[in-house]
């Protein structure tokens, strides 16, 4: 059996790192942050502590990483949707998108939800959080504007407000929330239809 190529042994060292960002992130859903011990996430993931710290010296670097993680994805979203060709298609796809993280990854955005009330306890999330919404609220404003919509920078802290309050609404109603009727209706108050 031939060594293992520099790529390969990155690509183990990403799989394994990716074990225990999973982990943690269904734990502290499950659990909270405070209420789940490295042994519970080592013991999900399957690996072992000196695996674990290896990648994250303490619980609190977890956090960080499965924010990371999922701002690098927030980010290749980002340049899908600047692949759409009108603003309303932009609105259209980017809706579309926080419907489906809502309903698909329903551990991180409860995780997320969760962390956003101890954002004190938390200052690496609580700058990404604040960094996120001063750039996110000037771009869909613009982007509203674009669409023909009036009064487009308080439509887009609406937006951003409505999505976080159907994401807590699911979290705990579930399925008996009408998502498909809400997100309707965000179409057709963004006249997006």
């Amino acid at each position: 059996m031939s060594p293992r190529t520099t790529e390969q042994l990155q690509e183990v060292r990403e799989i394994s790192k990716n074990k225990i960002l999973d982990a943690a992130l269904k734990l502290f859903a499950e659990r909270g942050f405070h209420n789940t011990s490295i042994s519970q996430i080592t013991k999900e993931a399957g690996v072992s502590k000196g695996l674990l710290y290896n990648y994250f010296q303490k619980k609190e670097e977890l956090i960080d990483g499965i924010v990371g993680k999922a701002m690098a994805e927030g980010e290749e979203l980002m340049r899908e949707m600047m692949e759409q060709t009108s603003p309303q298609a932009k609105l259209r796809f980017i809706i579309n998108a926080a419907f489906t993280e809502i309903t698909e990854r329903k551990e991180y955005y409860k995780l997320i939800t969760s962390l956003s009330l101890q954002l004190d306890h938390f200052k690496n999330v609580k700058e990404i959080v604040f960094a996120k919404y001063q750039n996110s609220i000037p771009f869909f404003a613009s982007l509203l504007e674009e669409s023909g919509v009036e009064n487009a920078e308080e439509e887009a802290m609406i937006l951003a407000a409505t999505m976080d309050g159907i994401g807590a609404q699911f979290i705990v109603l579930g399925e008996i929330l009408p998502i498909e009727k809400l997100k309707e209706s965000l179409f057709k108050r963004f006249k997006l239809l």
